[in-house]
């Protein structure tokens, strides 16, 4: 298979497209399959699921690929974390996880584990998308032995609820959003364990309800049950649950940046031994920076991805990082985002604190800042765009330390990101738009 320029088979997190289209057509998924068992040999595979319609036969598909000298274990519907630590404690060698995180159900993709619970680092998954568009992929259609249960979820509960008891948090109902995905199962399981007073939302998976209008990608949803009295704290999961947003009780969402300031603040306290170092993105909010450094606390930016923070966390011997996004990695845990843990240790947080949510969402006032997301027909390369990199260090220049004007091409959807972010909202209202207009009239999509 010969490779064109725009099928990079691997993106910011995993593979990822719609259903049906490359590289999640049938003979490509097949063809990953082959792929991965040629770069790492013969192995013991974990495979897990969202709720995706898709995902059986995706799963069927890559072990299509993979022949009878591989052991292929299944665990079903599971949130994505809950697979990572399958692997790490299972006698696995590798954990394929089917999900598209927060896309709509039209999408899927595969995300890739290592025997110690960690994504694949990029210098795998580079060879594994050599070995794609090379010859050395064959049919071995047929070959493979059946695939054996194994029961993830149960392991992944106990781990959690063991990780948290003795937990009892101040806060008169918490209402969950369960988003119809992979976390449907887990996060009542837990918090009913946990003997936590909580009040579900979709939890009804259809296979095409996934994210649909609810979940940490429609937050409107729970912020209407919370604005009417329902609850104190709203928590709202993605698709495949290694993310989390929260609403408190007026209704103001609380984004990652909130979430690690209030956690890091609880460690920094309650922790003698707590290394204070924090790692997030380039996208974190300059206040969220600040505020950490005022409180002793050393920030490190990463690239956007969490597989990128967990490596610099590594690299700073972090136990705390995360994006704004909710994705939230506490490394005492787990290798990897997961929604139903950050929840758990945000209300710990709560508890030792001694604070409310509406109290705790006065302590970090993020700067203002704006997202576009802008389709796109061409990915025109950055480094290289003469006249936008005179624009943003025009931009640099004119305002300085307190402004930040950040432009980056999305790895999971043929979108570019374009962020702005001031203390002084005017400088956002000045420039947006000169930006935005910029984008769509030289890369945007054809109507």
């Amino acid at each position: 298979m010969k490779k064109r320029s725009n099928e990079a088979l691997f993106g910011t997190d995993g593979i990822r497209s719609e259903f049906g289209k490359f590289p999640l057509d049938p003979s490509s998924i097949k063809r990953i399959g082959s792929s991965i068992e040629a770069c790492m040999g013969p192995v013991r595979i974990l495979m897990g699921m969202d709720t995706r319609i898709s995902g059986p036969e995706i799963e069927g598909l890559i072990c299509d690929g993979i022949d009878s000298r591989s052991d292929i274990f299944s665990t079903g519907v599971v949130p994505t974390p809950a697979l990572s630590y399958n692997v790490a404690t299972g006698p696995f060698d590798l954990g394929i996880m089917i999900t598209a995180s927060h896309n709509v159900w039209s999408d899927n993709g595969i995300k890739l584990f290592g025997p110690d619970g960690e994504k694949l680092p990029d210098e795998t998954q580079d060879r594994i998308e050599e070995i794609f568009y090379s010859n050395d992929v064959f049919d071995t259609a047929g070959s493979r032995n059946g695939i054996t249960s194994f029961d993830g979820l149960e392991n992944y509960v106990n781990f959690v609820t063991s990780g948290f008891s003795g937990i009892k948090p101040d806060v008169s109902g918490v209402l969950l959003d369960c988003a119809n995905g992979a976390v449907s199962g887990a996060a009542p399981a837990v918090y009913s364990k946990l003997g936590i007073s909580h009040t579900l939302f979709n939890i009804s998976p259809d296979g095409k309800n996934i994210n649909s209008g609810c979940g940490s990608m429609e937050p409107g949803f729970l912020r209407g049950h919370i604005v009417s009295g329902e609850g104190q704290l709203g928590v709202a999961f993605d698709g495949d649950g290694d993310r989390v947003l929260m609403i408190d009780s007026s209704g103001k969402d609380l984004d990652g940046d909130f979430i690690l300031y209030i956690i890091s603040k609880y460690l920094m306290e309650s922790d003698p031994d707590y290394n204070p170092a924090i790692v997030g993105t380039i996208m974190s909010n300059l206040a969220l920076e600040r505020s950490l450094k005022g409180s002793g606390i050393r920030f490190f930016r990463s690239d956007v991805g969490d597989r990128h923070v967990y490596e610099e966390m590594k690299k700073r011997s972090a136990v705390l990082g995360g994006e704004q996004s909710g994705h939230i990695i506490y490394r005492t845990m787990q290798k990897t985002g997961d929604g139903i843990i950050t929840s758990l240790l945000f209300l710990k947080a709560l508890e030792f604190l001694k604070l409310s949510v509406s109290e705790a969402s006065e302590l970090y006032i993020p700067f203002p800042q704006i997202i576009k997301s802008i389709k796109i027909k061409e990915k025109r390369p950055l480094d290289s765009w003469e006249e936008l990199n005179i624009m943003t260090g025009n931009f640099n220049k004119e305002y300085g330390d307190n402004s930040r004007i950040l432009i980056r091409y999305s790895g999971t959807e043929k979108k570019i990101r374009l962020m702005i972010e001031s203390e002084d909202e005017n400088v956002i209202n000045k420039n947006l738009e000169i930006f935005e207009d910029f984008l769509i009239s030289e890369i945007g999509e054809d109507k």
